[in-house]
């Protein structure tokens, strides 16, 4: 008799459990592949906070480390704590349906609101920090298992390292060499960073987590400013680094950040589609769920010819102001486009390869 294959029985929506913390979460099914659990109610420390990403799982496999390996779970640093506001809210129709978590932190006056959205059959765990008063951190981090991603990078693997040699953050090795969080592969700039990732098999199934960095408009640093991808410890830590402390250039800009966490069997991730994220509004008032989002009706967007820059040599053109960054690197002519900018007025500086003409 031939042996039917197993099935997970699949429930798009939204129910409360309290595996696998002991602690009440919500549980979100994207009724796909992707499952997910957010931290609701519970006792709360230095490194446990109210809106914490407790578990992932892809195809019912769990893909984060435990908390007894890591001391924590998995959440956006810092901002949170034990007066956040856990609310959610669901809505679309059938094959397009939609779940919004909303931990909201801002009463204090420096909190944030961090968000935590899936739709139906949709591989992305999707993200968002709205950051009205910035801090000197700003990022989300994400434990993943090292025994399943074993695909990782080496510059910021500390596995087997001979302890710290400079601060807490740079490792030795007994062969020499050194691994560091600050270390990356190809150092990743912001102008072509769109997302980087790990992959390996849990259990029988491959897997892939690739962070997508989304919009930089509300970051900092300009165009080729760099910043931590991964650590390995414990646990593979895989971020996304809004602004941090780490060698600040210029003033962090308030507002919303969408990026995505994107779960999938190892092969190459394909880009995030967010434009759904726009019509998230609130049935009663009709006001966006989201803060701070800005529709892509309500962006402008720049075009030119940049000249004067040696042959051979890269173009950037930048925009910037106290309120957002962008650039678009020009073509061989040196034609530029930016798109997607929000209203207002802006200085345009021009590069030569990094440097500011």
């Amino acid at each position: 008799m031939e042996q039917l294959e197993s099935r997970r029985v699949l429930a798009f929506g939204i129910t409360t459990s309290t595996t696998p913390t002991g602690q009440q979460t919500y549980v979100i099914d994207n009724g796909g592949d992707l499952k997910f659990a957010i931290l609701r109610s519970g006792t709360t420390s230095s490194t446990i906070h109210l809106g914490d990403l407790t578990s992932i799982k892809y195809k019912n496999q769990e893909l984060l480390a435990t908390y007894a390996t890591t001391s924590r779970y998995s959440h956006y640093e810092q901002g949170l704590s034990s007066t956040t506001i856990i609310t959610t809210a669901t809505g679309g129709t059938a094959g397009s349906r939609w779940i919004l978590v909303t931990c909201d932190d801002v009463a204090a006056g420096t909190g944030v609101v961090q968000y935590y959205a899936a739709r139906e059959n949709d591989p992305n765990l999707y993200l968002a920090s709205y950051v009205p008063t910035p801090s000197v951190e700003g990022r989300f981090i994400a434990y993943l298992d090292k025994t399943i991603f074993t695909n990782r990078e080496d510059p910021s693997d500390n596995t087997g390292s001979t302890g710290a040699i400079e601060g807490s953050d740079v490792f030795g090795h007994a062969d020499g060499t050194t691994s560091s969080k600050y270390y990356n592969v190809g150092g990743r700039r912001q102008i072509e960073h769109d997302y980087h990732g790990v992959s390996g098999t849990a259990g029988s199934t491959p897997v892939g987590a690739w962070m997508f960095m989304g919009s930089r408009e509300r970051s900092s640093g300009g165009p080729f400013f760099k910043d931590i991808d991964f650590q390995t410890g414990s646990a593979v830590e895989i971020y996304n680094c809004i602004f941090t402390g780490h060698t600040q250039t210029e003033p962090y800009r308030p507002g919303l950040h969408t990026f995505a966490l994107q779960l999938n069997g190892g092969q190459t991730p394909s880009e995030p589609n967010y434009a759904w994220m726009e019509n998230l509004r609130d049935l009663t008032t009709n006001d966006r769920l989201i803060q701070g989002l800005i529709p892509t009706s309500e962006r402008g967007g720049v075009t030119g010819v940049a000249t004067g820059i040696a042959a051979g040599t890269e173009i950037t053109v930048g925009l910037s102001n106290a309120a957002a960054q962008y650039w678009d690197v020009a073509d061989a002519s040196g034609n530029f486009a930016i798109a997607n900018v929000l209203p207002g007025s802006y200085t345009q500086t021009l590069y030569a390869g990094e440097l500011e003409v």
